[in-house]
């Protein structure tokens, strides 16, 4: 330019921001008049790997909006202008690469035991979409004893599959999803004394319901809660036969219920 327009009573201010966004560099300039009104915005991308092309095309920008009215600009052809500034076809903005994520949680489960049963789950969630995504989860509550004298104990192993739909993420780390699916599991019947008449797993499943939040605080940590009601259409009833009467030790709920807490990360 000839000269030292930095100067602290300039006539023109010029504001500048640059990120890295995805595999290309944003420019945003901005240029005001003494009182502050915008008289110029400009904005310039660049897929370079290094900073280089993109600071010389800022560079060129600042010293173009900056040189005084009147000064003569020379021609320039497209050829001659750094990438940055060149004509380009419009492109998409790169969205960033969404990553699956697994977690293991411990898990408190009613309806499906005697009572509440404590386990763990391993659920992994793989998105298709912004707004989609599946999952599958694998989980197991060790036996619970019942009866006056524990001569019973059941637990069950269960695998889940289904779709959520993440249907608030006000933050790229935070998110509230609503997942549905169906759930079958094989509920173990241990005795210890009586005969059992039907030994053997029996078959629970059920079609499930389950809000979640999900949040990731630091890099790949995932932390993950969430809540699962399981409207069952295979249950059991177990009872105890002593001669020719029967009496009742646990019904299945035709509606049981999950929450769990749990960590992981995104792969």
């Amino acid at each position: 330019m000839g000269r030292d327009p930095f100067t602290a009573n300039a006539s023109v201010t010029a504001e500048g921001s640059v990120e890295r966004v995805g595999p290309r560099w944003r420019v945003r300039l901005l240029f005001r008049d003494a009182a502050g009104a915008v008289l110029l915005r400009r904005e310039l991308d660049d897929a370079s790997e290094g900073c280089t092309t993109v600071a010389s095309a800022v560079v060129l920008s600042v010293s173009l909006a900056l040189a005084p009215t009147g000064d003569p600009v020379p021609p320039r052809h497209d050829a001659e202008l750094p990438p940055a500034l060149a004509p380009r076809p419009a492109t998409p903005p790169v969205a960033p690469r969404e990553r699956a994520w697994t977690t293991l949680s411990a898990e408190a489960l009613y309806g499906v035991l005697p009572g509440v049963a404590w386990g763990a789950a391993w659920r992994v969630e793989v998105p298709i979409h912004r707004r989609w995504a599946l999952w599958g989860a694998v989980m197991y509550e060790p036996e619970v004893a019942v009866g006056a004298a524990r001569e019973w104990s059941f637990g069950v192993t269960r695998g889940s599959v289904g779709a959520c739909w993440r249907a608030w993420r006000p933050r790229p780390f935070f998110e509230l999803g609503l997942c549905a699916g169906a759930s079958v599991g094989a509920v173990h019947a241990v005795t210890f004394g009586p005969t059992p008449l039907a030994p053997g797993d029996n078959v629970w499943a059920a079609a499930t319901l389950d809000p979640r939040a999900t949040l990731r605080p630091w890099r790949a940590l995932v932390l993950e809660a969430g809540a699962t009601a399981a409207w069952a259409f295979a249950r059991n009833q177990f009872t105890v036969q002593r001669g020719a009467s029967s009496s009742s030790l646990f019904d299945q709920a035709p509606v049981a219920v999950a929450v769990s807490l749990g960590a992981g990360v995104e792969f």
